[in-house]
């Protein structure tokens, strides 16, 4: 972060990795952990359970009518948080 005049200039690649750092340092569990689909036979038993009803998290859901406005939302914090 710099001041150019009465202006803060942020440099986004180092904040983007700065976060990154952050993230993997805090987490107990490997940086190369992913969201997994729940068994099919857990789906089965119980759709709306591991249907997501506000935000969802990954591809997995991404698109879906109920999920459009959180969509947004999720932008304008990205957009606040690079801005």
């Amino acid at each position: 972060m710099a001041r150019d005049g009465g202006r803060v200039v942020i440099n986004r690649d180092r904040l983007a990795s700065s976060i990154e750092e952050t993230m993997y340092q805090d987490l107990l569990m490997s940086p190369k952990c992913c969201i997994f689909r729940v068994p099919s036979i857990l789906y089965r038993q119980n759709k709306e359970a591991f249907t997501p009803n506000a935000f969802s998290i990954g591809p997995l859901h991404h698109g879906h009518p109920n999920l459009k406005a959180t969509e947004q939302i999720k932008f304008k914090y990205l957009q606040c948080l690079i801005a």
